[in-house]
């Protein structure tokens, strides 16, 4: 984060910021408000809520672009197709630098994202096999059938039943 580099390494503020950034990057509306933990870098019992709030203030461009962040992430949760895109254009200059090239990508492919709001369609399962693939290959060492390959691929995918006392060709 540049914002963090504007901080001395040894400042509270930078501490913060480098031990909070992934519940800055959560949904807000996952964040508790109700349970007070003692949070380090932090002087009072606070919620994860708070520390959010508190660690993202130090910066008027890093609470905006919060702010906005957190507003994106609910139309995206809510499927919420033509207020994402009245959002994008809305906050588009208000934001910080990195933000603002992720809002013209997404404006740019705003006809993509507005199909993925819209369906239930995903490559999950396809990213799967792929990474199947992929690790068979690597614990394997290579075949030298591809046949013995494809064979492993479908009995550790249950697509096809293994063949008992069956001696593999070399």
């Amino acid at each position: 984060m540049e914002i963090m580099k504007k901080f001395n390494t040894s400042s509270i503020e930078y501490k913060r910021l480098k031990r909070y950034w992934k519940l800055i990057q959560k949904d807000s509306s996952k964040l508790d408000i109700i349970h007070f933990d003692k949070w380090t870098h932090f002087h009072r019992w606070k919620s994860a809520s708070d520390v959010v709030n508190e660690t993202v203030s130090v910066n008027n461009t890093l609470q905006k672009t919060y702010e906005v962040y957190q507003i994106l992430l609910s139309d995206i949760r809510c499927k919420n197709s033509k207020g994402l895109k009245e959002h994008l254009v809305l906050f588009k200059d208000t934001v910080s630098e990195k933000m603002k090239v992720a809002i013209n990508t997404l404006l740019e492919y705003f006809e993509y994202v507005e199909n993925s709001l819209n369906t239930n369609i995903t490559n999950g399962p396809l990213e799967d096999i792929n990474n199947l693939i992929k690790s068979i290959k690597r614990v394997a060492f290579g075949y030298r059938s591809f046949y013995n390959f494809r064979n492993r691929i479908l009995v550790i995918k249950n697509l096809m039943k293994p063949i008992e006392n069956h001696q593999a060709a070399i």
